[in-house]
């Protein structure tokens, strides 16, 4: 089972996604966990720009798209793959997650959204920054997905179509947030996966 989660700025899908992943049983990937993982098997100086979040540049951009073999996407999914080892049980946040792993079968893709009020007064918390500083710290984040989804993946970062399921965050709790993907993956599946991984932990035991 592979969950993905892409999130604006202030919406608390980090936290949802920490949720779901304890409330499954599932490895946890985000963009530091596996910064960490590529600096100790030595890839991370060729991946760097993809974990930075950014395109490269114009002129590689023309030239990976002239071909299938270095089209961006091809070399990040084969690369996360290898990184990961072929786990196919976890939830990972961003990096393009829901174009990448959109063809492994048992996949879910989430994209979890607030309003502009409820992100900016989470983002001057957990930043500790003013009103102004705050708004423009949303900016900046979700400019730089925007264009780095688009760029490794030609699709549009939160349209909701190139999503299983959309989430506004505004008027309900990240636990409640994580109980509602848990509960859309057990209809998508037609079995409580909750049980089912928790009967699958106690075997191993």
């Amino acid at each position: 089972m592979i969950i993905t989660i892409a999130r604006e700025c202030g919406s608390c899908g980090h936290l949802i996604g920490e949720y779901v992943a304890e409330k499954l049983g599932l490895e946890f990937f985000d963009r530091n966990t596996l910064i960490k993982m590529a600096k100790e098997n030595g890839y991370y100086d060729e991946y760097c720009s993809f974990f930075e979040e950014r395109p490269v540049s114009s002129l590689l951009y023309s030239i990976a798209r002239r071909s299938e073999e270095f089209f961006p996407s091809v070399r990040e999914r084969n690369f996360l793959k290898r990184l990961i080892k072929d786990n196919d049980n976890f939830v990972i946040m961003e990096v393009c997650g829901n174009y990448i792993f959109k063809d492994e079968g048992d996949t879910t893709s989430i994209f979890i959204h607030a309003d502009q009020e409820f992100k900016t007064k989470e983002v001057m918390k957990r930043e500790n920054l003013n009103l102004t500083e705050a708004i423009k710290h949303i900016k900046d984040i979700e400019i730089r997905r925007r264009e780095f989804h688009n760029y490794y993946s030609g699709e549009i970062w939160g349209d909701g179509k190139n999503y299983d399921l959309c989430i506004d965050t505004t008027y309900i709790t990240p636990e409640f947030a994580a109980d509602l993907i848990v509960s859309y993956i057990n209809a998508k599946k037609g079995k409580d996966v909750t049980v089912m991984h928790r009967k699958s932990d106690k075997a191993k035991a």
